[in-house]
């Protein structure tokens, strides 16, 4: 019995070695979304802005469904419209405004700021450099002359707001998009500097480091993917609202014989 009770109490700490050598066998930081905290300030700098970038990411696709399903039901559709349908709807509801003497009309400005760079392009070399200097969308919404009834100002009012969500989204994605470009090639560097780094605080810490920066590699194209979509619904759910509120420019007539 004694010995036997001696083989567990061996296999328990051998268990318990490996368990150190490899560190945590769960989910990763990363993994879950959350800032792996290391003590040193470079991976501390590079696990931060990762996790920025992922939570802002993640919301941009339900923000613009929330937008066009609000859209939808205050032109008296349901969610599950499709957009083709809503378009048609709007365009009739604004012929029908102007027609009664409302003038209606969308601008943008700072639109095609917020277009992604050439893939060919260098990015910084300092991953804490922002492209949100380029500043935000601004969008133009105007309801002048006979006033609106309420049945209208409602889908109005969500066209404003939906086209301000979107041009949100729009700036937003592509600013995050370029932010993980520029991210992205410090994994590698920074997986350089693990062993230096950390082989110090003991082999755990060592591999729990090295877990979240291979956790994040798939985390580049993921996000960076997810960025592009969003600024491309966001896009065209601007370029709707831009048909539907902006009147349609006179056709040509055609060329004299």
């Amino acid at each position: 019995m004694a010995g036997r009770a001696q083989l567990w109490t061996l296999v328990a700490l051998l268990s318990l070695g490996c368990a150190r050598v490899v560190g945590s066998s769960g989910p990763t930081d990363v993994a879950r979304q959350q800032v792996h905290a290391t003590g040193v300030s470079d991976f501390d700098a590079y696990f931060i802005e990762l996790h920025r970038i992922q939570v802002g990411v993640a919301p941009l696709g339900g923000e613009l469904s929330q937008l066009e399903t609000e859209l939808a039901l205050a032109a008296g559709r349901d969610r599950l419209t499709s957009r083709q349908v809503l378009e048609k709807t709007l365009a009739e509801s604004a012929a029908r405004l102007r027609e009664a003497g409302t003038k209606l009309a969308l601008s943008l400005e700072g639109l095609a700021e917020h277009e992604p760079p050439p893939e060919d392009e260098e990015p910084p070399r300092e991953f804490v450099a922002r492209r949100d200097a380029k500043g935000e969308i601004e969008v133009r919404f105007v309801v002048e002359g006979n006033a609106p009834a309420a049945e209208d100002r409602a889908w109005l009012d969500a066209a404003k707001k939906a086209a301000k969500g979107a041009a949100r989204v729009v700036a937003q994605s592509s600013e995050l998009g370029w932010r993980a470009r520029i991210l992205q090639p410090h994994t590698e560097l920074l997986e350089r500097r693990v062993e230096a780094e950390f082989r110090l605080l003991g082999p755990a810490k060592t591999g729990d480091v090295r877990r979240n920066l291979m956790d994040a590699k798939p985390e580049f194209p993921r996000l960076r993917k997810a960025s592009e979509q969003a600024r491309v619904d966001g896009l065209e759910l601007l370029q709707m609202l831009e048909r539907v509120l902006n009147e349609p420019a006179p056709a040509k007539a055609a060329p004299k014989k």
